[in-house]
């Protein structure tokens, strides 16, 4: 209504206009929003990187908190670099095919600099979800390099298969409307497979085989992370639609209000969960912080297309399985130290199935409806092919990184030394991190935790 009125206002108040001048000047006003939002909501997208740095933080030992700053830090850095040289033309070029983009590296021949902007906190996201997986273990070399290789290779190819007129996924028919699967299955698939290459931290499984990780470090920062995390995940979902002209501003106040019903109920149904499981004597801080992520991360791919109540199906349904999923990986003695995998990859996968379940069809905008309104299993399976899809890729790129790593660059993960000694003091040198940290020793090749004396 706004455009119309801008356009009628220009129409009225200057010259008079012939239809086509009326309508011109409708579709730059129409432009210029759409500029204004895409930019918006990619600066409020950029807040996710210290919401995520606060989190981990908060989450993970003292010793880790300099190298998960400049971690992170190098995620922004290099994933613009890399995103500016090739990922947005694998992505977004004009030229190309259904498996990737072949024009517009480095920016040239294009004008679409918001688009650009938008997409690239895009990419950044999904490379920072791997921070929290290897802290701890990861040399900072072998962390730029993963950064560069997500930004400039594994991310741009599902995105263009998801977002790209092109796209061989969006072509099927295939929904996600603000990244499920480029971003949160492909992001939390990276770092799964990078914690299990480096192996757990020395001492968070026991001989005995009980999982015994370091204490949290801050409760404070892990709480406003998550707060920063869930205000951004606003725009990030919201600003998905891209434009609130042309019908999508239907769906971006849609998708605001199917992620704000979703993590509430997710944060209900964790704090539950956490009762229910310790006998109704306390609710966790840390499952029901998680819980509310997992929920964010659920109604990511299906915000816009789903209805207000499937959104709490969406939100409360993740609860338990991104809780099996963390447990599962305790079993298996995989070292995910703030539960990356069952937020993000379990969290993206139940966000696509909820898309083939409760999507309302709009055949304006050539979306399909799912199986509840149509009694068909045909977005379903498109869905789920574009899961498995983005995970043998994901899968795929995480094992060549790290045997061209391994073999031919550098050995990716630090010393025992190091890691006893703390990585932020061993390799950045931040001594004042020392402070209250458990005293350990090397016995036969072997770092051995100790309790800390106090001499009187």
């Amino acid at each position: 209504q706004s455009v119309v009125s801008q356009a009628g206002e220009l129409r009225t108040t200057t010259k008079p206009m012939s239809d086509d001048d009326y309508y011109a000047a409708l579709d730059a006003a129409s432009h210029e929003q759409g500029v204004s939002w895409r930019l918006f909501c990619a600066f409020v997208i950029l807040a996710m990187q210290s919401g995520f740095c606060l989190l981990e933080i908060g989450l993970l030992s003292k010793r880790y908190t300099l190298d998960i700053v400049l971690k992170i830090l190098t995620d922004f850095g290099v994933g613009c670099v890399m995103f500016f040289c090739v990922g947005w033309a694998i992505e977004h070029g004009k030229e190309g095919n259904g498996f990737m983009s072949t024009s517009e590296f480095f920016l040239i021949n294009t004008q679409n600099f918001d688009a650009f902007m938008f997409q690239m906190t895009f990419s950044a996201t999904a490379t920072t979800v791997l921070s929290g997986s290897v802290a701890g273990r990861l040399k900072f070399g072998a962390y730029a390099m993963s950064s560069a290789f997500i930004s400039g290779w594994v991310y741009p190819i599902v995105a263009h298969w998801s977002w790209n007129e092109k796209g061989w996924l969006l072509k099927k028919g295939g929904l996600d409307f603000a990244g499920g699967g480029p971003v949160h299955i492909l992001g939390g698939l990276m770092g799964l497979y990078l914690t299990w290459h480096l192996g757990p931290r020395i001492g968070v499984f026991t001989a005995d085989g009980r999982h015994c990780p370091p204490p949290r470090a801050s409760p404070s920062n892990m709480i406003i992370g998550s707060f920063i995390l869930m205000f951004a995940w606003f725009a990030f979902n919201g600003g998905s639609s891209l434009e609130l002209t042309n019908g999508w501003g239907g769906y971006a106040e849609k998708a605001c209000a199917n992620t704000a019903i979703a993590l509430g109920a997710s944060g209900v149904a964790g704090a539950t969960w956490s009762w229910m499981i310790s006998g109704w004597k306390h609710v966790d801080a840390i499952d029901s912080l998680n819980a509310g992520l997992a929920g964010l991360v659920a109604i990511t791919p299906c915000c816009a297309y789903i209805p207000p109540w499937a959104a709490i199906v969406c939100g409360a349904g993740v609860v338990p399985l991104s809780y099996l999923s963390s447990r599962l990986l305790i079993k298996l003695k995989i070292d995910d130290p703030i539960d990356v995998a069952p937020c993000h990859v379990t969290g993206g996968i139940w966000g696509l199935v909820c898309v083939g379940l409760f999507s309302q069809a709009d055949e304006d905008k050539g979306i399909m409806g799912g199986l509840c309104e149509t009694g068909s299993w045909e977005l379903m399976k498109i869905e789920m092919i574009g899961a498995v899809c983005t995970i043998v890729w994901t899968i795929g790129n995480a094992a060549v990184f790290c045997f061209i790593m391994e073999h031919f660059v550098t050995h990716m993960r630090i010393s025992a030394d190091q890691e006893a000694i703390g990585i932020d003091v061993a390799v950045h040198k931040m001594v004042e991190t020392t402070i209250a940290m458990p005293l350990f020793k090397i016995t036969n090749g072997k770092v051995l935790r100790q309790q800390q004396q106090q001499q009187q």
